[in-house]
């Protein structure tokens, strides 16, 4: 069986390169990092580098591990959730704290 060649497609060293700099961020060693999703320091290496393809499995558990989601991994990009929303806009606090106002003066 011939080697698995990177699907061209995906842009394999920006998905490393954002990895890595997370890593860095998140104070933690390639070694450390490698051993808690089960690889070798080099295959994390290689995927850091663009080198090797990366599993749906690993980028998951590398979401866990850099507290990130997959989109920000994959694209880039971090979407927008209801998470991230407040409940109540800047305009709806002001609304109730007039209301609180008005009724404290009664």
């Amino acid at each position: 069986m011939g080697r698995k060649l990177l699907d061209s497609s995906v842009d394999y060293r920006a998905i490393g390169t954002r990895i890595k700099m997370l890593r860095l961020r998140h104070a933690i060693a390639q070694t450390e990092c490698a051993e808690r999703l089960g690889i070798s320091q080099t295959h994390l290496s290689n995927i850091e580098h663009g080198r090797a393809g990366i599993t749906l499995q690993i980028l998951c558990r590398l979401c866990d591990i850099l507290q990130t989601g997959l989109d920000y991994l994959v694209r880039g990009e971090e979407k927008s959730t209801a998470a991230n929303k407040p409940d109540i806009t800047i305009e709806e606090v002001v609304q109730v704290i007039k209301m609180l106002k008005g009724l404290e003066e009664k």
